[in-house]
């Protein structure tokens, strides 16, 4: 059958009839006891493990892992390499098809049911049987010479850290800066908030381009001009451009704003008494 492998061996005689009793005790035929024998074999390779969602994060790994330990696995994974920043390379198998499955890409991205695990791979943890420490997917590939098999290499999720983005835009010059409080000890305001192991200031503050943009707006609500990334260049632009507008209409009223209109925040209003 296609996906199957025939397996044939030659025994001594006395190991041939040990193996044919075990078969007859078990109610099968050799072929079937052997099979069996190295399925179980096969099964205590693989690590079986659990997709954690990104909002469990805060849950203590253990006890979330004692709470699911008893469903099947999300995955099935089989150790290929420790590399020397102690990222462990793991072959994915499908934990929802026949013992023995590869888990392929095409699989993972495409087919129904397969929807959680694949955005729990993307954004949230891993916790591994055996482990008491959840583990993130820091990169996936798939493997062209074994059918697109899902190749994962995953390390120990490190601690993070609660960072709040903030932005004060009455300062000269204008300021865009990340905090480990909420209201700032720099003074501004907050606009946004993320966790990150990242330990480089520089790579966390690029963080910030995903978060929600920096807009002007008149009294109406409506936008002014085009939207500007929350970076520091985003701030400035966008106060260098109402600054220009005020010199023309000083009555003219605009807000900088950022986020959702139902959760916007205002970073600053012109005229300032506006």
């Amino acid at each position: 059958m296609a996906g199957e492998a025939l397996v044939q061996t030659v025994l001594p005689r006395a190991l041939g009839k040990w193996v044919k009793q075990q078969a007859d005790e078990a109610g099968l035929s050799t072929a079937a006891w052997l099979r069996r024998l190295i399925m179980q074999a096969q099964s205590e390779v693989w690590v079986r493990a659990w997709s954690m969602h990104p909002g469990h994060r805060k849950a203590n790994s253990s006890d979330w892992f004692a709470s699911r330990s008893q469903s099947p696995p999300d995955i099935l994974l089989e150790r290929a390499a420790v590399h020397p920043d102690s990222t462990i390379e793991f072959r994915a198998f499908d934990a929802y098809a026949r013992p023995g499955t590869p888990l392929v890409t095409e699989i993972l991205d495409g087919a129904e049911g397969y929807a959680e695990l694949r955005y729990n791979l993307n954004a949230g943890w891993l916790v591994l049987e055996g482990s008491t420490e959840p583990w993130t997917v820091v990169r996936k590939i798939a493997d062209a010479s074994a059918g697109g098999q899902v190749v994962l290499f995953v390390r120990t999720v490190k601690p993070s850290t609660t960072y709040y983005a903030y932005a004060n835009a009455y300062s000269n010059p204008p300021l865009v800066g990340l905090a480990t409080s909420d209201p700032p000890a720099t003074g501004g305001v907050v606009f946004w908030q993320f966790e990150t192991e990242e330990p480089d200031h520089q790579r966390r503050m690029q963080s910030l381009k995903v978060a929600p943009q920096f807009r002007l707006e008149d009294d109406r609500g409506q936008t002014i001009g085009t939207p500007r990334p929350a970076t520091q260049f985003g701030l400035d632009e966008a106060v260098m451009e109402a600054s220009a507008l005020a010199r023309v209409d000083q009555a003219r009223v605009m807000r900088l704003v950022v986020g959702p209109n139902e959760a916007k925040v205002v970073l600053r209003s012109w005229p300032r008494t506006a």
